[in-house]
């Protein structure tokens, strides 16, 4: 390393920071550069957050660290993710593009999708991590209109289902499904395969715990196998499902197969109706929904955490058709909230 460079390198980002104020230093290598010049403009960094805020609020990433230098410095992975739950917070940073504005990517339509990249924000979150996304700019700062529609979608799907993301922490599992990579390598997102029904994520707020399915199954019944009653990675009871957006979902009752047959033949589109007969005594109560006719309910059984609804019910129109009633924005999963018991 040549020193003057170095001291160089150390005075201009010093004076970027002192200028500036982010929030988060990103470097673009190994660990920190340029040895004790790297470690002096992190400690520079931080000690300026305690001194203006009061506390450590600032973050700094580098790649590749070292076992003891985790905690030091939040790991980044580029253009990739985890493979499981870290026990410290990481970063992935990754582009819907090139990470330089590139007119064939427009001009061919080759962004990543609204699906795609929201899969990604919560199988990231799930494994506590963070997403830093790069929307490449052109020349003059602008962004094309493919990159609109594509911030369009986004943040048509954040405001219904930030809460599950914003603010929570891993559950004791990240989800259910094979793996989709196989290391907690750089550029492994491009070894990651297709997602199916059998995808769920998990993230948790306090009692809540947010469980969100990929792809919807096609029978219109999700089974989530990790809540199962008394299960070990929840062992409370659960008070309350509903979905996101969409309101509670109501719990099976037990009434008798003649009561059952008249509810399930209320919904001619209900693809739930031959459970319903299958299981006699249990019966589905209807789900709020205004508009429509519908069906939806729960239960929490010896081996799974089963959920119902009908083809015609939001729900459904938001897990089958996969996209949001009345907005036409692409679904990337349907979010359902589960509340448990504090005891």
């Amino acid at each position: 390393t040549n020193p003057e460079f170095a001291k160089k390198w150390f005075l201009r980002c010093q004076d970027l920071l002192d200028t500036y104020k982010p929030d988060l230093l990103y470097f673009d290598d190994a660990e920190l550069p340029f040895e004790q010049y790297g470690l002096a403009i992190a400690a520079h960094f931080y000690n300026s957050s305690i001194r203006d805020k009061g506390h450590l609020d600032v973050v700094v990433n580098g790649k590749g660290l070292l076992p003891d230098h985790v905690g030091a410095i939040t790991l980044d992975i580029e253009r990739g993710k985890a493979q499981g739950i870290l026990a410290d917070p990481w970063q992935t940073d990754t582009c819907i593009g090139d990470w330089h504005y590139n007119l064939a990517t427009f001009q061919n339509h080759k962004y990543k999708t609204p699906k795609s990249v929201i899969h990604s924000l919560i199988d990231i979150v799930s494994k506590n991590g963070n997403l830093m996304l790069n929307i490449p700019l052109k020349g003059d700062g602008t962004i094309d209109s493919d990159e609109r529609a594509f911030l369009e979608a986004i943040t048509t799907w954040i405001p219904k289902h930030g809460e599950a993301i914003y603010g929570t922490r891993p559950f004791s599992v990240f989800g259910e499904g094979p793996p989709d990579v196989t290391d907690n390598s750089n550029f492994n997102e491009s070894h990651q395969r297709a997602y199916t029904s059998e995808d769920i994520r998990f993230t948790r707020k306090g009692e809540t715990v947010y469980a969100f399915a990929f792809v919807w199954p096609t029978n219109g019944k999700l089974v989530i196998k990790t809540l199962a009653r008394a299960s070990a990675a929840l062992p409370k009871p659960i008070q309350q499902v509903e979905l996101i957006g969409v309101g509670p979902v109501r719990r099976f009752s037990a009434i008798n197969r003649k009561a059952d047959r008249a509810r399930a033949a209320a919904s001619s589109s209900c693809v739930s109706r031959s459970s319903f007969r299958k299981r006699g005594s249990m019966s589905a109560e209807r789900a709020p929904d205004s508009t429509k006719r519908s069906w939806a309910c729960w239960r929490c059984g010896p081996s799974s955490l089963e959920s119902w609804a009908s083809q015609d019910s939001t729900w459904a129109d938001v897990g089958t058709a996969g996209v949001v009633a009345g907005v036409g924005c692409p679904i990337a999963a349907a979010a359902v909230k589960i509340q448990i018991s504090p005891k």
